[in-house]
């Protein structure tokens, strides 16, 4: 006689919450474009710049740039898709850090898709707006504690010239990065609270 072998149900692959695929593909661009508008910035800027600001500030403005990806990869693993739509949300601003970062409206678009094929599934409450403008507005305090703190340097090279111009403070851009990290926690917290 044979052995008839039936998996449980915990082996049996099970079809990915609505969404979830589109969301983890925008979380993908988004941290791509991150990743690489970080690194053309750090290898872009001048001696003195660099010198005047070292590397917070950079890395303040790429993580400012990843957050709506990373947050999106958080509501993908904890099957909380309002933080989708927080993502998408947030990628609109973000557009305005410069000409190269024009590109995050694509993931934008991904994670608006993602949170709408999720809503077909889920009802959706006061929390979850609250969910979605809280993380945008403190993502928005962040970015503007960037932009918005500027300082003037002056740099002369050994061999003769001088270089000079604005640089990003880099105890704001700490400050900054602090505020996203405490952003992407919270909204987590926030939507995991109200979800269970």
């Amino acid at each position: 006689m044979y052995d008839t072998f039936t998996p449980s149900r915990r082996f049996l692959r099970q079809s990915p919450a609505p969404g979830r695929t589109v969301a983890l593909i925008a979380a993908g661009a988004d941290l791509a474009l991150a990743l690489g508008i970080g690194v053309v910035r750090a290898t872009l800027v001048g001696v003195g710049q660099h010198r005047a600001e070292g590397w917070l500030p950079t890395v303040a403005l790429a993580l400012i740039l990843a957050a709506p990806g990373i947050l999106a990869l958080i509501g993908a693993a904890t099957a909380r898709p309002v933080l989708f739509g927080a993502a998408g949300i947030a990628c609109l601003p973000l557009a305005a850090i410069s000409i190269a970062a024009l590109p995050i409206w694509l993931p934008a678009i991904g994670f608006f898709s993602a949170f709408t094929l999720a809503s077909r599934a889920n009802l959706w409450t006061w929390a979850d707006g609250l969910t979605i403008a809280g993380f945008v507005a403190l993502l928005l305090v962040a970015l503007t504690m960037v932009l918005a703190s500027n300082g003037q340097y002056s740099y002369t090279y050994p061999g003769g010239g001088t270089e000079g111009g604005d640089y990003i403070v880099p105890g704001r851009a700490a400050a900054s990065i602090a505020v996203v990290l405490a952003d992407i926690a919270l909204a987590t917290a926030f939507a995991h609270r109200e979800r269970r």
